[in-house]
């Protein structure tokens, strides 16, 4: 760790700092605002060191006790605005790509008005309902820890906009125990917002 470049550095620490087991190339990016383009590169050159390992092309993970490390690094080399503002990209590359997502596999539904994504955010489109599902069966673990990412920072707006765009993918799979789990949250949450909608 010590040795390596800056960049390298500062990914190495954010990926401890994210929460979930294995990350696409785009929430790595948006985790570290960078282009993917980019993230890919830094990513291959932490792989080099044997500091991450990919789990499938595209998908990258890292040992649970270098995990363990990358964490210390980022709660000690990190100023908390950069831990802090990668952790908000990376809830906000979820929660926009679930809702574009989500309006593939249900239509019908009122879009969640999220507004634009934040700077370094670059949230995934998807041609069809079954790419849309396809990106849901491999981030439905990732998405349910950044819902409860969400609600320990107390970003209870994003808590119910989670528990909508999951909606009608725990529907569609038969996930009906964490559905409840996610409304459970979005309800509490709800409490604490002066907006009676």
């Amino acid at each position: 760790y010590t040795d390596l470049p800056a960049a390298e550095a500062e990914m190495f620490a954010l990926l401890g700092s994210a929460p979930g087991t294995e990350l696409g190339v785009p929430a790595v990016a948006a985790l570290a605002a960078v282009p993917v383009a980019k993230a890919r590169t830094v990513l291959r050159a932490l792989e080099r060191a044997s500091l991450v390992q990919q789990s499938v092309p595209g998908r990258w993970r890292m040992h649970d006790l270098v995990h363990l490390y990358a964490g210390e690094r980022a709660e000690q080399d990190l100023h908390p605005h950069t831990r802090d503002a990668a952790l908000n990209r990376l809830l906000g590359f979820y929660l926009h790509t679930a809702e574009n997502a989500e309006r593939l596999i249900n239509p019908d539904t009122q879009p969640l008005r999220l507004g634009p994504p934040g700077p370094g955010v670059e949230p995934l489109a998807f041609d069809d309902e079954g790419s849309a599902l396809a990106w849901f069966d491999t981030e439905h673990t990732n998405l349910l820890t950044t819902l409860r990412l969400a609600v320990a920072r107390g970003r209870h707006r994003a808590v119910w906009q989670f528990a909508l765009a999951l909606d009608a993918y725990h529907v569609r799979r038969g996930h009906l125990r964490e559905d409840l789990a996610a409304w459970e949250a979005a309800l509490n949450a709800a409490d604490h917002l002066d907006d009676p909608e």
